[in-house]
Formats: C-alpha cells, structure tokens, sequence
C-alpha cells in the first residue's frame, strides 16, 4: 500500500496541470452538492382543499418604515420663546393667519441698540464734515513743526553715529601696529 501512494504523489507532481484541474472540479462539485442540500428557497408551496363556505381570517404583517406622501416643514424666520399659540390641532389654517406669538423684547432692544448707533455714527461723521477751527489748525502745524524737528534731529545723530562708528574703527586700525609690535615683544623677547 506504501508503494502505491508514492506512485500516486510521484504521478501527480509530473502532471501538475492536470492535478490541478481534478482538483479544482472536485472542490466545484462539493460546493455546488452542499449548496443544493443547504438550500432555503423560497419557492411557494401549493396546499389543495375542498371548497367550502366560511369565514376567512388572514392577518398581513410586515416591518419597514412609514413615510408620508406630503409633508411641510412649517419654520419662523427669527427665533424666540412663544408667548401664545393661537391655533388648535384640527383648525383650517390660511396664508397670514396668527399661528403663534413669540417674545418680541430682544428684537425691540435690539433695534433700539441700532438706532443708537445710527445716531451716533451720523453726529461723527457731521464732526468731521465742520471746518477745522483757528485752535485746530494752530495745533496741527505745531505737531507738524515738532515732527519735522525731531525727524532732522534723528538725521543728524544718525549721520553722527555713523562718523563716531568710522573714527573709532580708523583709530583702531592706526593702533594696530603697535598693538602687534606689543604683542611681539611679549611673546618673542627673551628674558
């Protein structure tokens, strides 16, 4: 029996292709026999009987959703707490009819904030629309003076700062020979 089931393998692994394809139509067949045993179809079953008079009872069940065909999304443009409700479930409603009322006090300050601000905004602007007076006038050629001083005074230290930088640095460059000569005599004289 040894013998033979090493015929068997040695013969499949010289023909791999064919092996493969007997293999390939097995695995098929037990998945398509399995299937066929395990199957649950819902093929309708047919039950015969003798007509008779009677009452029929049948009851339908089912699961799923409700949706309604028409439906409206009734929505106020502003938002607000409801003081009074003036319709009842049932009541015919038409365009421009009272449904409800909401607290209006927020919108009111609101508006009265507004109004203020409008106010004030066109006292502003009637301000700066009045000519300058002799004192304003006055002021702002004095603050333009002292701009002017104090922008030259700048100038001028800067030119200053700068002429201070190079004298320093020529200065340093006119001691530098020395410097070295210094420098020489410490670490090259002999003691």
């Amino acid at each position: 029996m040894k013998h033979f089931i090493k015929k068997v393998f040695k013969r499949i692994f010289e023909h791999k292709i064919i092996s493969g394809l007997a293999f390939v139509a097995v695995l098929a067949g037990i998945y398509f026999t399995y299937n066929s045993l395990n199957s649950t179809s819902s093929e309708p079953h047919y039950v015969l009987a003798k007509a008779q008079t009677g009452t029929i009872i049948v009851s339908v069940t089912g699961t799923g959703q409700i949706s309604a065909q028409n439906q409206v999304d009734i929505k106020s443009k502003v938002s607000g707490d409801v003081i009074s409700v003036n319709a009842t479930s049932g009541m015919a409603i038409k365009s421009g009819d009272l449904i409800l009322r909401l607290d209006d006090t927020d919108a009111l300050k609101s508006v009265r904030d507004a109004q203020a601000n409008l106010q004030s905004a066109q006292l502003a602007l009637a301000k700066l629309q009045q000519p300058a007076d002799q004192l304003s006038l006055i002021q702002a050629q004095n603050a333009l003076t002292q701009a002017q001083q104090s922008k030259q005074t700048a100038q001028d230290n800067l030119v200053a700062a700068y002429q201070d930088g190079f004298n320093t640095v020529s200065n340093a460059f006119l001691n530098l020979p020395n410097v070295m000569n210094g420098l020489s005599d410490t670490f090259f004289k002999q003691l």
